[in-house]
């Protein structure tokens, strides 16, 4: 698992010392700016501040993308990732981390979280920052036709949804990510993703309809190898 070494890094060091201090520290994200746009190769400056009311010990910084492509195509670029464990002392602290960021890492959104110890074993609540990541040598999304759906459809539940059309890119495509989702929790309730590394591709596929009765938003997008991407949305009924 990609993931499994910051995880185990991240949980060093969380084992409280003092039973008497129960009040937790504070932790703030104090740059960057959410949404704030960055390109492969670059160093992001993470400043965060902490305050204790007593001793703080450390903070936890990770950045990691919030959504994967190489899950499911394993042959696009992988995204950066970044997890550590940074001493602090004092009831009051300031710190600066350099993130070096890869230059051959895949476009996306990614996830900043600090989270605070102290030397008690009280943990902070997260502060969480979303920026996103641009490859530096590809900045240029595919092109996308779609023939099927070409608007909002109706379907009954569970049948196939019919996914047909053209994608082309510059580079190399990746792939093609359809996925039905829920608009009041955003949640993915299906997805279906068909891999490709052609600079032009017809494609005709399809994937099941939610077997629940209601309204969704089926999103189709074409990636290409550095996971830039062109999206269409369509509202999808079933009943």
């Amino acid at each position: 698992m990609r993931y499994s070494w910051i995880l185990i890094v991240l949980a060093l060091g969380l084992i409280g010392c003092n039973d008497t201090d129960i009040i937790e520290p504070e932790a703030v994200l104090v740059s960057p700016q959410a949404q704030q746009v960055f390109l492969s190769g670059d160093d992001i400056d993470v400043v965060s501040q902490f305050t204790d009311n007593d001793e703080l010990k450390q903070y936890t910084l990770t950045m990691l993308i919030t959504e994967d492509p190489t899950l499911a195509v394993p042959d696009m670029m992988a995204p950066y990732t970044f997890g550590q464990s940074i001493g602090i002392t004092g009831a009051a602290a300031i710190d600066t981390a350099i993130l070096n960021v890869d230059r051959d890492v895949c476009s996306g959104v990614y996830r900043l979280t600090i989270q605070a110890l102290d030397r008690s074993g009280n943990l902070s609540m997260k502060e969480e920052r979303i920026i996103r990541v641009n490859n530096a040598d590809d900045q240029q999304a595919p092109t996308i036709t779609l023939n099927q759906p070409a608007g909002p459809l109706t379907v009954a539940p569970g049948s196939p949804i019919t996914v047909e059309g053209q994608m082309k890119d510059d580079s190399q495509l990746g792939g093609l990510f359809c996925k039905i989702i829920d608009p009041p929790t955003g949640a993915v309730i299906n997805s279906h993703v068909v891999p490709f590394d052609q600079l032009n591709q017809i494609f005709d596929t399809n994937f099941k309809a939610p077997n629940i009765a209601g309204t969704y938003t089926l999103r189709v997008e074409a990636a290409d190898r550095v996971n830039n991407r062109t999206l269409r949305e369509f509202t999808l009924t079933v009943n």
